[in-house]
């Protein structure tokens, strides 16, 4: 998931930006470019994806519990130590909690990015689903959406206006060159 993260990382640090990024630690180890750092939040999930996790099984709930209570700490030391004065959350929730919470304790800004999972799985938990996207997205200073129908979807939750932001990726270039194909 997110795997355009780094290449979007990579042009802004070409733009002259300190890039932090902070993904789950879905492995032990992480190997960053020169250009970014990588400060991953703590995980008790494993390998399992916080989105493909069923949220209606109890025994993840312990799981959910750990990951924003270890997260919320773990991001507020590091917006401390890196001295972030701005903050992108991939993926309105959970990522746009953390912002809320950094916002709320230290009154750095946020804007949101929803990427799909984020909105369409959270927005099926009735009542709290659609309350968390709309609480993260209207503290948010600015709202964006990888599609257009994405847009409306949060702009429908939110109440907010939210631009249509894509995701792209860089692709390498194939150590084999395809043959010329004639017709």
């Amino acid at each position: 998931a997110g795997l355009f993260i780094r290449d979007f990382g990579l042009e802004l640090a070409r733009l002259g930006h300190k890039v932090i990024i902070a993904p789950v630690r879905r492995k032990p180890t992480y190997t960053s470019d020169p250009e970014l750092i990588i400060e991953p939040i703590p995980w008790r999930g494993k390998d399992q994806e916080l989105a493909s996790m069923n949220f209606l099984n109890l025994a993840n709930w312990w799981i959910f519990f750990k990951f924003f209570e270890e997260g919320k700490t773990s991001l507020i030391t590091t917006v401390q130590r890196h001295q972030i004065n701005k903050i992108l959350c991939c993926w309105v929730i959970p990522c746009g909690l953390f912002g809320y919470w950094i916002k709320k304790k230290l009154n750095i800004s946020y804007d949101t990015w929803a990427l799909g999972s984020d909105i369409w799985k959270i927005k099926k938990i009735p009542f709290v689903g659609p309350f968390l996207i709309r609480k993260v997205v209207t503290h948010a200073t600015h709202s964006y959406a990888d599609g257009v129908e994405l847009t409306k979807d949060v702009e429908q939750i939110s109440g907010i206006k939210t631009q249509f932001l894509p995701s792209s990726r860089k692709l390498p270039v194939p150590e084999h060159h395809l043959p010329d194909l004639k017709p």
